[in-house]
């Protein structure tokens, strides 16, 4: 009885090609733009769970103040500090915790001049202890040259950006580059990291005690701009960062709630980013929604227009036994088929379109990579064929409830 009905519908269907493809493209429009649009929320949070690879998940990193301005490592240099300060002290403190693997100290030289030849530019240079580089930054690695040595002086290491696009000329490993008057051999250059919070591309790395003879005028004695903590392998990151502070508040003498200090975390990143990409998720979602609405509406109103031009046809349909049920589901199924077809067809424009916003993002330097989920897919066309079944309800109702010999005489 069902596939009765089932090849009933889609030859009620065929017959109405235009209107029935004029449908079928308002729910088209609505699951592209649906598939498209969420990818794109996707694909960012997929590219936060990325680049958190790269951070460390098992890295702290501890700035003064009330930190705020972009986050992330490559950002670590640039916060802006409200109150607090760090002290080697603290450093050793939060060595002696439980679990913690190392503890690598830092410098930050804000807003340094930098010059190669006859090209110069203003940027925030680190200085990174030698003895735990490799441990502290995790995500980093060396394109060409090497890695800080013990008793470095006077060396460079710098991002892929530094080397290749911020001068006229490419700076090569034993380039010189004049960092606040003062002459520095570049020893190696990192690999590129593409453009993301936790990107390394543009950072200029020396030697903590050169970063430090810089500051002398800025920072006090055995002050430090960032301390980066390593944790020993499967340790619980919420339970040592709740060390970390209570150790922090007891040096500084400070009540909770009134830190002067601020925990930057794979866990700190990924709330914070995450809950930007959630309101992009809705945001998107939300415009996307709207066009499957008004598709939606376009299958009411053909179910509307169909009942009424069949009106003498469902009479007959009656008067040979067809039960209210059957001309209900009847109905249903069509406007489920222009539903699910409009899904399966907007499915695949949308996941092309997809496909498409990578690509041109790519071709610009974005790098915004899509991301079409197989829930997103069965979500879509499920959702549209919900949407299909909902609206041919109500006419496929009016059409169920026809009296049969007023049907007959409907002209």
């Amino acid at each position: 009885m069902h596939l009765d009905l089932f090849k009933y519908s889609i030859n009620n269907l065929i017959s109405r090609k235009l209107r029935s493809w004029l449908t079928i493209l308002g729910v088209i429009i609505g699951v592209a733009a649906i598939v498209s649009l969420i990818s794109i929320g996707q694909g960012l949070r997929l590219s936060v769970d990325d680049q958190l690879s790269n951070f460390g998940t098992n890295t702290i990193i501890v700035v003064p103040g009330e930190s705020s301005g972009p986050i992330g490592p490559s950002a670590s240099s640039g916060l802006l500090v409200s109150k607090g300060k760090l002290w080697v002290n603290d450093a050793e403190r939060l060595g002696s915790i439980s679990g913690v693997k190392l503890v690598s100290k830092g410098i930050s030289v804000n807003t340094a001049t930098i010059t190669f030849k006859r090209g110069t530019f203003r940027s925030s240079v680190r200085g990174a202890d030698p003895l735990s580089f490799e441990d502290a930054f995790p995500g980093v690695s060396i394109a060409k040259g090497r890695e800080f040595e013990n008793n470095d002086q006077h060396v460079a290491l710098i991002g892929h950006n530094v080397a290749y696009d911020y001068f006229d000329e490419v700076v090569n490993i034993n380039s010189k580059l004049i960092i606040n008057g003062q002459t520095f051999k570049v020893i190696g250059i990192l690999d590129k990291m593409g453009s993301s919070p936790m990107s390394q591309d543009s950072t200029i790395m020396i030697p903590i005690d050169d970063a430090k003879e810089m500051t002398d005028d800025i920072l006090l004695d055995n002050e430090l701009s960032t301390i980066i903590i390593v944790l020993d392998d499967d340790q619980d990151i919420g339970e040592i960062e709740e060390l970390i502070s209570f150790e922090l508040r007891s040096a500084h003498k400070v009540a909770e709630g009134e830190e002067d200090f601020t925990l930057i975390s794979a866990n700190f990143i990924n709330a914070q980013a995450g809950s930007i990409v959630g309101y992009i998720e809705l945001f998107l979602g939300s415009v996307a929604g709207i066009s499957l609405v008004v598709g939606g509406v376009g299958i009411a109103n053909t179910m509307y227009m169909s009942v009424m031009e069949r009106t003498k046809e469902i009479g007959i349909l009656k008067a040979i036994g067809a039960k209210e049920n059957s001309i209900l589901e009847l109905f249903l199924i069509e406007s489920s088929i222009i539903g699910g077809i409009g899904g399966l067809i907007g499915l695949i424009i949308g996941m092309i379109l997809s496909l498409i916003l990578t690509l041109i993002s790519s071709a610009v330097g974005m790098q915004l990579a899509t991301y079409v989920s197989i829930e997103l897919a069965i979500g879509a066309v499920l959702f549209s064929m919900i949407v299909g079944l909902l609206s041919g309800y109500l006419p496929a109702k009016k059409a169920a409830l026809l009296n049969t010999v007023d049907a007959l005489r409907y002209e």
